[in-house]
């Protein structure tokens, strides 16, 4: 082996060595920062996991500086050229629940997976748990979706049988009244406003 071979196997031999000791346990190692700013992706779905399309997504940072988008068919949506640090997202959609969420953007590979609860879902529920007069829980779920629509039939009828089934006859009558001044009218709803009077009538007579 000539002068100039062993020149190289001796240098090689010391970058090899450098390597090996930079990478054991305990040894500073330089390490590349991620990039910042980055794009962050998500997801909006629903408690059935159904992607929920056309949620309108409010992205809001510390300097209440304020960006609209929109998921698209598939539920995604993508939060473009973000700093690192905290952020607030406001995510709402027409029979959906508007939900607030705070997060903490530090790893450019996060995903945001927000879920958010449907009119349809809470009706579901409601309809489950008067089954099993589980009424405390009735009512919470009452008052959640009545902040979503308000004015929904199905819904102001289920919640005329949680007042009846509770004993407060005045208020089932008042939502059950409420669904025929929308211009709905059954057979069914009239059956039960009838029952729900004959019931505040001799409340009455038995008051007397």
């Amino acid at each position: 082996m000539n002068h100039q071979n062993r020149v190289n196997v001796s240098f090689i031999l010391k970058i090899s060595l450098f390597f090996i000791v930079t990478g054991l346990p305990g040894c500073n190692t330089i390490q590349l920062e991620q990039p910042f700013p980055a794009n962050l992706p998500g997801m909006i779905y629903d408690n059935y996991n159904n992607p929920v399309a056309g949620a309108e997504i409010y992205l809001i940072n510390n300097l209440s500086e304020e960006e609209k988008i929109f998921s698209d068919i598939d539920g995604r949506f993508l939060l473009t050229d973000l700093p690192a640090g905290e952020w607030d997202i406001n995510v709402s959609r027409k029979n959906y629940e508007t939900v607030n969420i705070h997060f903490n953007f530090t790893d450019p590979k996060q995903v945001l997976y927000i879920k958010i609860s449907s009119i349809r879902f809470y009706k579901n529920q409601i309809e489950a748990k008067l089954k099993i007069h589980a009424f405390d829980e009735v009512e919470n779920l009452l008052n959640k979706a009545k902040k979503i629509s308000p004015a929904d039939p199905i819904l102001l009828y289920l919640s005329a049988i949680y007042y009846f089934l509770t004993g407060s006859n005045e208020e089932a009558l008042s939502e059950a009244e409420s669904i025929g001044r929308q211009g709905i009218n059954s057979s069914g709803l009239n059956s039960f406003i009838m029952s729900v009077r004959a019931a505040i009538n001799t409340a009455g007579e038995n008051e007397n």
